[in-house]
């Protein structure tokens, strides 16, 4: 059967949205600061992640790896 170009944007989006939240619990650092009872991306108390990327940069590999694997999977 053949997938429609909606479908695949549907698909890439979703998997999009996986993707950026596994890349970011495992490559962006997460603390928490105790004296402001929040969740910070520098310094805190260590909750996860490495600090190799952050949130913008995670977002753009996110971006471009999405767009690769559509172009792949769903060529037009």
């Amino acid at each position: 059967f053949k997938v429609g170009p909606v479908a695949v944007f549907a698909m890439c989006a979703v998997a999009g949205s996986f993707v950026d939240s596994v890349l970011g619990s495992a490559l962006q650092y997460s603390g928490f600061d105790k004296q402001k009872g929040i969740v910070v991306e520098h310094g805190g108390e260590h909750i996860s992640g490495w600090n190799l990327l952050d949130n913008h940069q995670i977002n753009l590999l996110t971006s471009v790896l999405v767009m690769i694997a559509g172009l792949l999977l769903f060529p037009y």
